[in-house]
């Protein structure tokens, strides 16, 4: 097993806009990112078709056994349906799921965005993603990981219902930078609304 870096850094950005690359987002940030129909290099929100629901509902079932064709589907069905949705680099601690005290904040925040009247009813695919270090299995194993502990710290800290949130892992398949693996913005949790239209 290769060794990972010692925690993610805490930034955070958007795909909605002006929005990107701010380090902080309010709650309403929050809000706007994640009910954009205009997302920025993907055109207008389509909505996800019935099958592809099944497909992701399906790929988050399977955990840490998904495998690397069940990502691509879920992957270009995000892609397809134009989904606006919210990049967040959650700090965990070495080699480990358990959220840092420091990143408990944002997540509070996303929470609150959640429950505002514009969000309450939509559901949410929390896509945990790490960097090319590492063995490819060990980052799926890892990037399922962070993204259930993401989705039980919404659940049990901040009383977001489960039914809402659909974790899934993609590990190192869906690099934000492909030019460089091992660069911090590919350690990251995304968040996608999967009900906007």
């Amino acid at each position: 097993m290769k060794l990972r870096t010692a925690s993610f850094v805490i930034s955070i950005c958007v795909f909605a806009g002006p929005l990107y690359g701010q380090e902080v987002l309010s709650t309403d940030e929050i809000v706007k990112g994640l009910t954009s129909s205009e997302v920025v290099g993907k055109g207008i929100s389509q909505g996800l078709s019935y099958d592809q629901e099944q497909a992701i509902d399906e790929a988050a079932a399977l955990g840490k056994s998904i495998t690397v064709e069940k990502r691509r589907l879920v992957a270009e069905a995000i892609r397809d349906a134009a989904l606006p949705a919210v990049d967040f680099q959650i700090a965990f601690d070495f080699d480990s799921a358990d959220i840092r005290p420091d990143s408990q904040g944002i997540l509070s925040k996303l929470a609150q965005a959640m429950m505002k009247p514009e969000l309450e009813k939509a559901r949410f695919l929390v896509n945990g993603h790490t960097d090319a270090k590492g063995t490819e299995q060990y980052n799926l194993d890892l990037s399922v990981d962070r993204a259930e502990s993401v989705v039980a710290f919404l659940v049990t800290e901040l009383h977001i219902d489960p039914g809402r949130l659909v974790p899934i892992g993609f590990g190192e398949t869906e690099l934000k930078n492909r030019d460089d693996g091992a660069a911090a913005v590919n350690r990251r949790v995304e968040v996608v609304n999967l009900t906007f239209k």
